[in-house]
């Protein structure tokens, strides 16, 4: 967080921190943070060092719902986290991924390598509105 706050305009405030033993886990939960949740809500030229993990504040208590089901049941290896809330269906054997956040993802993914093509679109919503 030392190193956002140098390089941002924002106020950054610590809400909520826990360490890991493996530290594999923490970049595992911080992987299930962006398929489960629509980030990226930090405009990449005000934010440009950790833009890809900002969230809205009102997906605040969503996000510490994901954390606590994540620290409450800890996967054993890395990319196999099944949160509480998926959903196994057994007559197509497949498994419903919960998405935790309130605002829902896009039907498109930005690559972090162009961070500009994501600007232009929060641009071009802005523009619309």
């Amino acid at each position: 967080m030392r190193e956002q706050t140098r390089k941002s305009n924002f106020t950054h405030r610590l809400i909520f921190t826990h360490e890991f033993e493996d530290g594999w886990k923490a970049a595992d939960l911080e992987h299930e943070v962006k398929q489960r949740f629509k980030t990226h809500a930090a405009p990449y030229k005000d934010f440009k060092d950790g833009w890809s993990e900002t969230l809205t504040i009102d997906e605040l208590p969503h996000l510490q719902q994901l954390v606590y089901d994540y620290l409450t049941n800890q996967p054993d290896e890395a990319n196999m986290w099944v949160s509480p809330k998926d959903v196994f269906d057994d007559d197509t054997f497949k498994l419903h991924t919960h998405f935790y956040g309130i605002n829902k993802p896009e039907f498109f993914c930005i690559d972090d390598d162009s961070p500009d093509l994501m600007d232009e679109y929060f641009n071009s919503l802005l523009d619309a509105a």
